[in-house]
């Protein structure tokens, strides 16, 4: 069974050693330390193999505004479990932390820790941090320093047992894997052997239920033949009433085009008619009113007539409108359904 990989995140507080102190030395150089993190995977191993999973953990420390000359910085380490892990990615960062920011930090008992060797000429940084700490003057702090570089090597040399382990111990998964795999190959082999006798033993129970189906979707087939001619004759009448329903709507607005068009060229008419009237009955009005003038011309004033205010308005016709309908037209149901809406509007 292979093994599950699970994502992890985690702050360094709280596993104490080298996770506390990488805390304690970003405080101390004015850095940020709530955007530092450590996040990575986990190996899950399933219960009952008795195998190990490794962990992997990456550091991330980022740029911070207030400390220019820190560099963002991720380290990794691949331990056994969590703790081993924090612990070793954050031994790699302090380092790292301690070689950017060492003349912050010179004055601080921290700049007597070991630092990371940054520079191309690895072997030049080696001697002079072995001059830095045989030429300390203070002969406790020499010892101090002397102890925590043996101690640094010591590590250093633990960390390259621990990673050609975890090489040596990578390839023996793979090895066990692989034996899984074909044990399962294996496995399914036999079980497919076991179901092929399975299903050669049953095969005549099979076919003769197969028969049987068959005999019953025949008469089934025989049967929806049946009712699908019904239908079929069904949809062609039904068809054939859409075709006539077509035709009588095409009919009908063939009808109602030609009365919009009758109708338009009425109104047209009328409205034509009804301006030349009221054009007639304007002038005609001011004829009545200039002669009634000129008649009271030589009456005196409490004899003249005072000329009536025409309106110019008409009251609405009580005709019908269907009445109004020629009979050369064909009256349509939309046609009816108009005039009496118009006949209603005009009451």
């Amino acid at each position: 069974m292979p093994m599950e990989f699970v994502q992890v995140k985690t702050s360094a507080r709280g596993f104490g050693g080298f996770a506390d102190l990488l805390l304690e030395t970003l405080e101390r150089a004015g850095v940020d330390t709530s955007q530092v993190t450590f996040m990575g995977v986990t190996q899950r191993t399933p219960p009952g193999t008795g195998r190990r999973g490794w962990t992997h953990i990456h550091t991330d420390i980022p740029k911070d505004p207030r400390v220019p000359e820190l560099v963002p910085i991720r380290e990794i380490a691949v331990e056994m479990n969590m703790a081993d892990a924090v612990q070793t990615t954050a031994r790699r960062t302090l380092r790292e932390v301690l070689a950017r920011l060492q003349t912050k930090l010179q004055d601080m008992p921290y700049g007597h820790l070991p630092k990371a060797l940054l520079g191309p000429n690895y072997q030049g940084e080696a001697l002079r941090n072995l001059r830095e700490i045989h030429n300390e003057p203070d002969e406790k702090l020499r010892v101090a320093q002397h102890y925590l570089h043996a101690q640094d090597q010591a590590l250093h040399t633990c960390d390259t047992s621990v990673e050609s382990l975890h090489d040596g111990w990578n390839e023996e998964v793979v090895k066990v894997e692989d034996l899984e795999q074909q044990l399962q190959t294996l496995q399914a082999q036999v079980i497919a052997s076991n179901y092929k006798n399975a299903t050669l033993t049953a095969r005549n129970t099979l076919l003769e239920a197969e028969v049987h189906n068959k005999e019953q979707a025949l008469l089934n087939k025989e049967s929806l033949l049946q009712d699908k001619d019904v239908l079929a004759d069904e949809l062609s009448d039904k068809v054939m009433e859409g075709v006539e329903e077509i035709q009588k709507h095409k009919k009908r607005l063939k009808w109602n085009e030609k009365n919009l068009s009758f109708f338009g060229a009425q109104l047209y008419y009328h409205q034509d008619k009804a301006n030349r009237i009221a054009t007639a009955w304007r002038r005609s009005d001011r004829k009545r009113v200039l002669e009634i003038k000129e008649a009271g011309e030589g009456q005196p004033a409490i004899l003249r007539k005072k000329p009536r205010v025409e309106s110019f308005e008409l009251p609405w016709s009580q005709c019908p409108f269907s009445a109004a309908i020629p009979e050369i037209l064909i009256p349509t149901h939309e046609m009816v359904r108009t005039a009496e809406r118009l006949s209603d509007l005009l009451q």
